[in-house]
């Protein structure tokens, strides 16, 4: 199913085990040499360096939200005021998600916060590309 709405968009991540085949092709093949070609080793050290710069640069350490570099395309094809970010959490954390989100959202869009919505969601573990960093799908609507 490709959501033509938030509404189709909230229904399909009610559900996260139905969310599979979110992007263009052209993206995922992109998205597949990525994870081929790139040692797990790498990717990883990537993506911490870029989480622990973020918090360092904002002064919070309860989280990071990133914006989804290899975005689910063929969600938001539909949906042009959305945008696909990720949520970090540290290990051994427990926050509340949506607080965590609304922290950034003010902090990342000080002129648009009052305004934006958002939707979330984990994705089973079985179609998490990174198994052993707790995330969030986060989908802000502008």
């Amino acid at each position: 199913m490709i959501p033509v709405n938030r509404q189709e968009l909230q229904e399909l991540i009610s559900s996260p085990q139905s969310v599979t085949d979110c992007r263009q092709e052209v993206d995922e093949i992109l998205y597949e040499a990525y994870c081929h070609y790139t040692p797990k080793k790498v990717r990883t050290a990537i993506l911490e360096a870029q989480i622990e710069t973020q918090m360092d640069d904002y002064h919070i350490y309860t989280s990071s939200l990133v914006k989804n570099v290899f975005a689910y395309t063929k969600m938001l094809e539909y949906l042009p005021n959305t945008k696909h970010y990720c949520l970090w959490l540290p290990e051994n954390t427990n926050p509340n998600i949506e607080v965590e989100i609304f922290k950034w959202i003010t902090v990342l869009f000080p002129n648009h916060c009052q305004n934006l919505e958002f939707d979330f969601y984990q994705n089973t573990r079985n179609n998490q590309s990174v198994k052993d960093k707790p995330h969030f799908q986060v989908f802000i609507h502008f």
